[in-house]
């Protein structure tokens, strides 16, 4: 059971085996969808659907805006769920054609994975238009006070894989901040520490979803020059030969890490693999004082 408090912002980090699923509520119950990855390695459950769970166990049935990082399955496989839902804004890398989302569907193992795949590429053409600012969930005067970044890759990042065309998320709030990541690799992150907004966005950066699960191509030592976070948290199912999570490791500060019982232990790293749903709650507490709180 998730205890969703009122006024606070709650980011969910979904175990979904190897695949990213996060789900962000901000204090004033504007509902946010990053990546949409299914699975529960811990509950030993490859169809589990967050989309689904979040319908059912507490009635949630329209977000605001759904932010897909890039078309990779294993960042999408819960988008047939996503009829059940209504939403205003659908984001994801503008610069990754038809013709080669066409050629996943042309390479996909089964029907289903091919309907997953026809199904973005239909959103893609249903929301071509951009929100105003007047109803941008992620704007602070629209969201309760969040303000969220997304920063596009280059479009001239032309390479046979959209890994590198990953949206990345920065999410402050009350004196914190978490970055999400997809599948970002080298050429992806050179491009983006080019621009100097996001260097300056990037600053003390709390918490980091590693990017590509945590794997060594994803991992770019330059952009640790900008921060050193707290904690990292990664999104991925069995332990690979080219895990970088002792890097991250390395990296991390450490912060107070909370089990179901209560009981916190610092930590620079956790890993849904290990420790299951990750949820981070960022807010004031009675006496205006900021707080980091997470939860595995």
């Amino acid at each position: 059971m998730i205890n969703f408090n009122k006024d606070c912002l709650t980011i969910i980090f979904w175990d979904v085996q190897h695949g990213n699923a996060i789900y962000i509520k901000t204090p004033n119950n504007t509902q946010i969808i990053y990546d949409l990855g299914i699975g529960d390695y811990n509950g030993n459950n490859s169809k589990f659907s967050p989309l689904l769970f979040l319908r059912k166990k507490y009635g949630i049935q329209k977000f605001d805006q759904i932010i897909i990082s890039h078309p990779d399955l294993d960042h999408l496989a819960d988008i047939l769920n996503l009829a059940s839902f209504s939403f205003h804004r659908f984001s994801r890398p503008h610069n990754i054609t038809k013709n080669e989302i066409q050629e996943k569907i042309n390479k996909s193992e089964n029907e289903t994975q091919k309907d997953i795949f026809r199904e973005y590429l239909s959103l893609t053409e249903k929301y071509k238009y951009n929100v105003t600012p007047e109803t941008d969930p992620t704007r602070p005067e629209n969201n309760g006070g969040v303000n969220i970044e997304l920063f596009y890759p280059l479009p001239d990042i032309m390479t046979n894989r959209t890994n590198n065309h990953s949206i990345v998320a920065l999410i402050s709030y009350a004196s914190s901040k978490v970055m999400l990541t997809g599948d970002n690799e080298s050429a992806s992150w050179k491009e983006l520490l080019v621009d100097q907004r996001f260097q300056k966005e990037i600053e003390n950066t709390d918490i980091i979803l590693a990017s590509h699960h945590g794997r060594e191509s994803g991992y770019y030592p330059d952009l640790f020059k900008f921060f050193k976070p707290d904690l990292t948290i990664v999104s991925d199912g069995h332990v690979c030969d080219t895990s970088a999570t002792s890097r991250y490791s390395a990296i991390s500060k450490g912060w107070a890490v909370f089990d179901q019982n209560g009981k916190s232990n610092e930590r620079k790293c956790v890993t849904t693999r290990n420790d299951g749903m990750v949820v981070v709650k960022i807010g004031y507490d009675n006496d205006g004082r900021p707080y980091l709180n997470v939860r595995i």
